[in-house]
């Protein structure tokens, strides 16, 4: 199941379908934990995987949807707590929540090793190639609403 803004996450979340998810949510049109719910019969997944940056809403949604015993990883930094932190939810599901981050040679290591697989359509994660002089802009294509960026290289 995946999950994004329809309005700019939409080529994102056609991505995830092509990719193999059985589901992918609009927020902006429904209620994710309803959905997931739904998609589950009531269970919960085993893991939710948060990458949103900022946005505290999509943490207390994971603790609403993910089962009894399940995991929370959270690798969408915040740069603030969690207001109404659900932590007797925590505790009470026996969830476990980890903390990761994607920039470290253990996570480029694992990325080699899927691009050495040759799965198909990986290609397609990969939406802009752009030089160090133009680097502004490429940032600006990742906050864009309307760019259909997903993966940016900028090479020198």
């Amino acid at each position: 199941i995946a999950t994004g803004l329809g309005s700019r996450d939409g080529h994102k979340l056609e991505l995830a379908k092509a990719f193999g998810a059985h589901e992918v949510v609009d927020v902006e049109a429904d209620d994710a934990v309803e959905r997931v719910l739904a998609a589950t019969g009531g269970a919960g997944v085993d893991v939710v995987v948060d990458t949103t940056p900022h946005a505290t809403g999509p943490v207390r949604d994971a603790v609403r949807m993910v089962r009894p015993g399940g995991t929370i990883v959270l690798a969408g930094l915040k740069s603030h707590g969690v207001d109404g932190f659900p932590s007797d939810d925590i505790a009470m599901k026996y969830v476990t929540i980890r903390g990761v981050r994607s920039v470290d040679w253990t996570s480029f290591e694992q990325a080699i090793r899927l691009l050495e697989t040759g799965h198909p359509g990986l290609e397609r994660m990969h939406t802009h190639h752009i030089g160090l002089e133009d680097a502004a802009a490429a940032v600006g294509l990742l906050t864009a609403d309307d760019s259909g960026a997903i993966s940016v290289t900028i090479e020198p």
